[in-house]
């Protein structure tokens, strides 16, 4: 372990942050090798396109599968199907060896059938036939399993972190996530099972049934053990030898390029988290993913006139954005995703500062972990403090319709002057959680001072409290009244955090 870092590492399936390790236009916005290759899903969003033509359909039908808990909805996940048009078509879903049950359960493109009670061990063949479409019925098995349902531990993080991704989701617009308890028992057995085995048995993502502990191969199969509906899942975590506050995990999270683009996803239906301590401890969050019908037509971060970024990102994850970049400094990361788009080609990127070029790197879609309808940037050197930058983006884009056209994104941020990052995270009620970590290693910046204000029109600051991080990097306040619009903490380097708080 390296002297002043916790020794953590943020992994993704999809992308996992490793001593600490990472696996795995202003105006503001509006509030409110895989083996699933071109899959629904966080490891490929290719298919997060929004719309298909009338007529066509894109199941997944999922594997056959164990679970320990019997599932609670049967059915499959379609692509880019609006929940109007699913109702109108004729689907039958039969459960051999149990009474025929109704598709009655239409949700962000699942359709299925609710069970009526929980199916006893044994293995059962599920049949799901579309009447008006010239396709084989699917078919697959579920094998329910004797013995104890694990009960849900208590401690475990997922509430923090689930408040502090949607304290960035709201303030982007995106929908919210929600816990769901069957990926809480899948990601706190994995975690318990890393760190039982530790991190290369044989990799953070991946489970051997040669160890103890053992729940699934992948993340999917864990989460179906488990009992969540489908196999469109994701998986992030973080290794660490000396557990950190997890108001502090979700920043060491945004600030990269594959873990991001896993968690800012438009899809995110449902986040669980589970974690563990001693050597190989770890944090794990598994994420379920559904179809959104109200997708956005890019999501960027930094975000559209955000201030206060940081200079600079130290490279700790893994997969590597920057090929051979680990441990090194750059510019902090930008990531472009166009949750609508099938295929980005001829993509062109371009960085500003002063109308002055900035050298990066670029992630292309569709290389590495990215989806074809992604793009990652990581400026080559730390970015000049206190410095408005602008971000172009162009390429080609076909659409599942099958029709193409050129997109262009162009949008400002800002940084302050040093590499601390800022996060918020929002709980009830009223409660406000500031951290301040260096960007990339994660170390706390203990003892710094603190503003929160209130944002006004024309970017217009009222402050509203004022107060210091502690030994954690951690500012814990509670506003009794407040009004809602956008809020920001700022610290006396110039690095903030903005974010939308109120209903």
């Amino acid at each position: 372990m390296r002297q002043g870092r916790h020794h953590v590492v943020e992994r993704a399936w999809c992308a996992a942050l490793a001593a600490y390790v990472i696996f795995a236009v202003a105006p503001m916005p509006v509030p409110g090798a895989s083996v699933f290759p071109k899959q629904f899903g966080p490891y490929d969003t290719a298919f997060q396109q929004g719309y298909e033509p009338s007529n066509i359909i894109s199941p997944i039908v999922p594997t056959s599968y164990s679970a320990i808990v019997s599932p609670h909805i049967v059915g499959m996940q379609f692509l880019a199907s609006a929940e109007t048009n699913l109702q109108r078509d004729h689907f039958t879903i039969q459960i051999q060896g149990e009474p025929p049950g109704a598709p009655n359960v239409f949700w962000n493109g699942l359709v299925g059938s609710r069970l009526a009670q929980p199916l006893d061990p044994g293995t059962y063949r599920v049949i799901f036939h579309i009447a008006d479409f010239d396709m084989n019925s699917p078919t697959w098995t579920i094998t329910v399993r004797g013995g104890a349902v694990p009960r849900h531990a208590r401690g475990t993080p997922t509430a923090t972190l689930l408040a502090s991704l949607n304290t960035v989701r709201q303030t982007l617009g995106l929908s919210p996530a929600h816990q769901n308890l069957a990926l809480d028992r899948a990601s706190l057995a994995h975690a318990q099972y890393l760190s039982a085995n530790g991190f290369a048995a044989p990799s953070f993502h991946v489970e051997s049934s040669a160890h103890a502990g053992f729940t699934g191969v992948n993340p999917w199969n864990r989460d179906l053990y488990f009992g969540w509906p489908t196999p469109e899942t994701g998986e992030v975590g973080v290794e660490w030898s000396i557990p950190t506050k997890t108001a502090t995990v979700m920043s060491d999270l945004i600030d990269t390029v594959f873990h991001r683009l896993c968690l800012l996803s438009g899809n995110l239906e449902s986040v669980g988290a589970g974690s563990s301590s001693g050597p190989n401890g770890a944090v794990v969050m598994d994420l379920g993913y559904g179809y959104r019908a109200n997708l956005p037509h890019v999501i960027v971060y930094p975000f559209a006139g955000q201030p206060g970024l940081p200079t600079s990102w130290t490279d700790i994850e893994s997969p590597d954005p920057v090929r051979g970049g680990y441990d090194h400094r750059y510019g902090y990361p930008i990531t472009v995703d166009y949750p609508t788009v099938d295929q980005l080609s001829q993509v062109r990127v371009q960085v500003l500062a002063d109308d002055r070029p900035v050298p990066v790197v670029v992630d292309p879609p569709g290389v590495g972990d990215l989806g074809d309808n992604q793009v990652g940037v990581v400026p080559q050197h730390p970015l000049s403090p206190c410095t408005w930058y602008e971000v172009q983006i162009s390429g080609r884009a076909v659409f599942a319709s099958g029709t193409s056209r050129v997109v262009t994104t162009d949008w400002k941020f800002a940084t302050g002057a040093s590499d601390q990052s800022l996060s918020a995270t929002l709980e009830p009620v009223h409660h406000l959680v500031v951290a301040d970590v260096v960007c990339g290693s994660g170390v706390p910046c203990s003892d710094q001072p603190l503003t929160l204000y209130r944002r006004g029109a024309h970017g217009s600051l009222t402050p509203i409290a004022q107060g210091r991080t502690n030994s954690d990097g951690l500012w814990d306040i509670t506003v009794k009244k407040f009004y809602p619009g956008y809020y920001e903490v700022m610290s006396r380097t110039k690095n903030a955090v903005v974010f939308w708080w109120g209903g």
